[in-house]
């Protein structure tokens, strides 16, 4: 697919191909080594632009659409993004919200291991300058991927997660509690005096 596309996309693939997912045997390529709940190959154009009626690349429905298209692959990195401050502004609409290729790159994504990537530690704020430009060095340790069930990486995150799963239930669970004395303390009042009487007009 890749070398179809190649044809009048040449500069795009020629950097699809240097990407992270055009190493090794080059896009559409299968993987030796499987991850679970990850496809047996690597991707090629078609997994990102899908069908003869998709948006201009460029388009603001397109942007909108990155996460869910990314996240045919990348199911656990698109859902913590889809709880980050980015994911949610996207989700509302909002156009200018940094979406995956803002940060990672499009045709040309590589491992933060790389000094060439975007997100390499010598890159990363000058990434996040793109849409902040007055972002600073500790700015540019925001993690839009962080994961609040993580406990070893993010352990702030996890007791303040936890804590707040721990007032929600408690809250839900009071209530419950509640309405449940309330609705028998109404059905003894029923029994022993019968309906109130409805109210009639006039």
């Amino acid at each position: 697919v890749a070398n179809t596309c190649g044809q009048c996309h040449a500069f795009l693939e020629e950097r699809l191909n240097q990407s992270v997912h055009g190493g090794g045997g080059g896009p559409g390529s299968l993987v030796e080594e499987r991850a679970p709940g990850k496809p047996a190959r690597r991707p090629s154009c078609v997994d990102c632009h899908q069908g003869h009626d998709q948006p201009d690349p460029h388009s603001a429905v397109f942007r909108q659409q990155l996460p869910q298209r990314c996240g045919n692959c990348h199911a656990d990195y698109s859902l913590r993004y889809g709880m980050s401050l980015h994911g949610e502004l996207s989700r509302m609409g909002y156009e200018p919200a940094a979406e995956c290729s803002d940060c990672h790159g499009a045709h040309d994504i590589l491992p933060v291991s790389n000094p060439q990537s975007r997100l390499a530690t010598e890159n990363r704020l000058q990434t996040c300058r793109t849409c902040h430009p007055s972002a600073v060095a500790n700015f540019a340790a925001f993690d839009p991927h962080a994961d609040p069930k993580d406990p070893d990486r993010y352990p702030w995150l996890y007791r303040i997660s936890s804590g707040t799963d721990v007032i929600v239930y408690f809250l839900f669970g009071l209530f419950a509690i509640h309405a449940f004395f309330w609705f028998l303390r109404s059905l003894i009042h029923t029994l022993e005096r019968g309906r109130d009487a409805r109210l009639q007009p006039g």
